[in-house]
C-alpha cells in the first residue's frame, strides 16, 4: 500500500496474478487488516485519540467508510453475557460491529458479537491510573 498525498494505491499479489487500486482519502484513514486484532486494537486507538466530531474514517486496504460510534450507550450481549457499554463501536460492516473497551490509553477488551469472538488483554496491561 502506498499512500501519495490525498490518495491511497492498494496493490495486492495472489500467485502470478497482480492487482493495484486507487482510493481517494476522503476521511481520516485507519489501517483495517481481516483477522488481524493487532492492526484492529491500533486502529481502535487512533480512532479514539481523533477529534469527538468525527464519526467516520476509510478503512484501509478496503477503501470503504468505516463508521464509528462513541461512546456505547448500550450494553453488549455476547454469548449470554452482558457485557458494559464498550468506549466505542466501529461499524465495520452495516451487519458486523466491532466493540472497544479502553483502559486509559491501553485496549482492554475487543469483541465482535456477531462472530462470538472476544479479545482481552488484561494480563499486560498497567494497573488503572498509570504506574504500578
Amino acid at each position: 500500500m502506498r499512500l501519495p498525498e490525498g490518495r491511497a494505491v492498494v496493490a495486492s499479489r495472489s500467485g502470478t496474478e497482480r492487482r493495484s487500486a486507487p482510493c481517494d482519502i476522503t476521511r481520516p484513514p485507519l489501517l483495517l487488516v481481516d483477522n488481524c486484532f493487532a492492526s484492529h486494537a491500533f486502529a481502535a486507538l487512533a480512532a479514539a485519540r481523533h477529534a469527538s466530531a468525527i464519526d467516520a474514517f476509510l478503512s484501509l486496504p478496503a477503501c470503504e467508510e468505516l463508521r464509528l460510534t462513541r461512546p456505547g450507550v448500550l450494553k453488549v450481549l455476547l454469548g449470554g453475557r452482558e457485557l458494559s457499554p464498550p468506549a466505542l463501536s466501529l461499524h465495520l460492516t452495516p451487519d458486523l460491529d466491532e466493540h472497544v473497551w479502553l483502559l486509559g490509553d491501553w485496549i482492554e477488551r475487543l469483541v465482535i458479537p456477531q462472530t462470538q469472538m472476544r479479545i482481552e488483554w488484561t494480563a499486560n496491561l498497567p494497573p488503572p491510573g498509570g504506574h504500578s
